[in-house]
This record gives structure tokens, C-alpha cells and sequence, in this order.
């Protein structure tokens, strides 16, 4: 039990750290964020981000490192979607 209480904590922590990460990516590069959801193209507009984004993560947090989920890569696509709705060019 005490396992998988510490797997879902790591799941937690992945998932915080992740928002965290792109929450500063966001808030230093709103142009490409933007750019890159009006085209549909945001991973790739974004990928030198993403790719900052993970190393920053896993420097941050190794133990995620095993873990079968790129938290960088959901937290992205949330804000993403979100922004789309936002800006209500879906």
C-alpha cells in the first residue's frame, strides 16, 4: 500500500512541477504561445520550449524519469486547448 501511495505522489508532483514549468514558459513567450495555437502547429513552434521544459523536469524530479507519462507534453496541451477555447479559435 505504502508503494503505490508513494507512485501516486510522484504522479502528483510530476503533474504540478510540469504545470509549473509551462506556466513559465507561458508567461515568457505569449507570442509563440499564440502563434502557435492559432496555426495548430504548437508543438512545433514550441519545441525548443518543450524540450527546455523536459530537462528542467527531469533534472528537477528524476524519479519521473520511469514513469510511462510526458507531463510536459499534457501540461502544454492544456494550456494549449485552453487557450483555444479562450480565444475561440477552435
Amino acid at each position: 500500500m505504502s508503494a503505490s501511495l508513494d507512485n501516486r505522489s510522484l504522479l502528483e508532483k510530476a503533474a504540478e512541477l510540469a504545470r509549473v514549468l509551462v506556466a513559465d514558459i507561458v508567461f515568457y513567450h505569449p507570442e509563440q504561445l499564440e502563434q502557435g495555437v492559432l496555426t495548430g502547429q504548437w508543438q512545433n513552434v514550441l519545441t525548443d520550449k518543450l524540450v527546455e521544459g523536459r530537462k528542467a523536469f527531469y533534472s528537477r524530479l528524476p524519479a519521473a524519469a520511469g514513469l510511462p507519462v510526458d507531463f510536459v507534453q499534457q501540461a502544454f496541451a492544456e494550456v494549449c486547448r485552453t487557450y483555444s477555447v479562450s480565444r475561440s479559435s477552435c
